[in-house]
């Protein structure tokens, strides 16, 4: 990573020299906790291995699909497909490419910013939710060309069943879908219309994350995709990486442990777009160099390397603000 602008705009020191980094936490996990015990967690995409399984599949038929001809790259590419296997199962590799299929000819149908709806059921206007939901308040190139709808629909839907958390949905972003649903939130639920369109915008930076993965990013080639997770996944492995720091996502369990281990590294990339977008502070000072490295180049890529997150969430809670008083 090239400087820290995009976390906040100064040179990091080093985490011991943070003494509200403890402070930070406790705000955070409290906040959690409460919508915790309200049942209500916000889960993305679906397993990838609901999708189509074709038996036979190798990494040679993915290189295939890349259509990369030369020798050496296809030599690279086996043996980080070979990795993938060995995270997520034989399986994985023929379901990803079932699902870039299926996002891109979903793709096709997407106009330039997304169409916002079913807010009115709420109590909140959708013209007003679009002025908080675009690329003047989040990065360029993560909401334009990627999302289609962004909607809220009056039902209540169980957390994916692959979790075994228990608990219903707060919004979600269906396998190899292009939507942002919000589900089954009630304003009567929380302490002001403030803390609920706030709440809204807080679940919407996680869809974001999903909307940006290595499955439903429109924009990587098939290649880029293997890169992309094996990164990630990397990352997810350190010892003491974010994944350890909310205990939303070690709470993930699967008697598969293939299974498992792809929706914790699923989850993981949302929270780490979660917490950069909403949790600045906390991003800057809990990141690895590596995590930090993620955000800037898979989520940031080259359309959004000016974006500064702080500066963003100042400019959304005025845009709450104003979106409440009417």
């Amino acid at each position: 990573m090239k400087s820290f602008e995009n976390f906040g705009g100064t040179k990091l020191p080093e985490k011991k020299s943070f003494p509200e980094k403890k402070t930070i936490f406790e705000r955070v996990e409290k906040s959690l906790k409460i919508f915790m015990a309200m049942g209500i967690v916000v889960l993305g995409a679906d397993s990838i291995f609901e999708s189509r399984l074709v038996k036979g599949y190798t990494p040679d038929h993915y290189i295939k699909y890349c259509g990369i001809e030369n020798e050496l790259q296809q030599k690279d590419l086996k043996l980080k497909l070979i990795e993938l296997e060995k995270h997520f199962s034989p399986q994985f590799l023929s379901n990803l490419e079932s699902l870039i299929e299926k996002i891109n000819h979903n793709s096709r149908e997407i106009t330039s910013t997304p169409k916002i709806e079913g807010f009115e059921n709420v109590g909140l206007g959708n013209e007003e939710m679009a002025t908080l939901w675009n690329e003047n308040n989040y990065p360029a190139g993560t909401i334009n060309g990627k999302i289609g709808k962004i909607g809220y629909q009056n039902i209540s839907k169980k957390n994916t069943k692959e979790y075994h958390m228990g608990g219903m949905k707060a919004a979600e972003v269906a396998p190899a879908e292009n939507d942002i649903k919000f589900l089954g939130l009630k304003n009567k639920e929380h302490s002001s219309k403030k803390d609920f369109v706030g709440t809204l915008d807080w679940y919407f930076s996680h869809e974001l994350g999903h909307i940006n993965d290595w499955v439903h990013g429109n924009e990587f080639k098939p290649e880029e995709r293997v890169d992309f997770i094996l990164e990630v996944t990397s990352a997810f492995d350190k010892p003491d990486s974010f994944r350890d720091r909310m205990g939303y996502i070690n709470s993930i369990n699967n008697p598969n442990p293939h299974l498992e281990k792809y929706c914790k590294v699923v989850e993981y990339w949302a929270v780490l777009c979660e917490c950069y977008l909403t949790f600045p502070d906390l991003a800057a000072i809990s990141f690895s160099p590596e995590e930090r490295n993620l955000i800037e180049k898979w989520f940031l890529g080259k359309n959004g390397q000016k974006f500064n997150p702080k500066d963003a969430l100042a400019k959304r809670g005025e845009l709450v603000e104003k979106i409440c008083a009417k």
